[in-house]
């Protein structure tokens, strides 16, 4: 019989799961990504087999799924805080990115065990992520409206409302 564990104690270890995927998604070309050497680790296969099979399948991977940075966004993409030490050492070379539809096509060619898992996760995510946009879009409005109507008010407001701003704009 499987031993059953209480929601508080699963959830907050799928928590540690996707905020690890979510700390390995950056944006380029205005594009959530994540690249090579991080999907090769996800999926648990060296980066040679993941190279392998894209270049076994490449018709899969159109140039909206998959793309190179080029010199100028990996530049700026190895500045970004979030990338540690030893990933600012080892990508030497501009890496290959992979869209939402790229690491749909990589599961589907990688074909393991952990493939199937890990892309089950990332279309979750991807929802999580979906809404997360969509209430943002519908709170700026409420926020505005209710900017207006307070704006003669409290300073204190005021700063209140350009944080929740500057959130928004960037939540991550």
């Amino acid at each position: 019989m499987q031993k059953q564990y209480p929601m508080s104690q699963i959830e907050p270890e799928m928590f540690k799961r996707e905020k690890k995927m979510l700390d390995r998604l950056f944006v380029v070309r205005g594009e959530r990504v994540m690249v090579e050497q991080h999907l090769a680790e996800l999926f648990q296969v060296d980066i040679k087999t993941l190279k392998q099979a894209v270049r076994r399948n490449r018709r899969r991977f159109a140039n909206d799924f998959m793309f190179k940075m080029s010199d100028n966004e990996f530049v700026t993409w190895r500045n970004d805080p979030r990338l540690s030490a030893s990933d600012r050492i080892f990508f030497r070379y501009s890496p290959f990115c992979f869209t939402e539809q790229g690491l749909m096509m990589l599961s589907c060619v990688l074909k393991n065990k952990t493939a199937i898992e890990l892309s089950v996760r990332v279309v979750r995510i991807f929802v999580k992520m979906r809404r997360y946009a969509l209430m943002h879009k519908e709170i700026r409005p409420k926020l505005a409206k209710l900017e207006r109507k307070l704006a003669g008010d409290d300073e204190g407001i005021r700063d209140i409302f350009f944080a929740l701003k500057e959130l928004m704009r960037n939540p991550a």
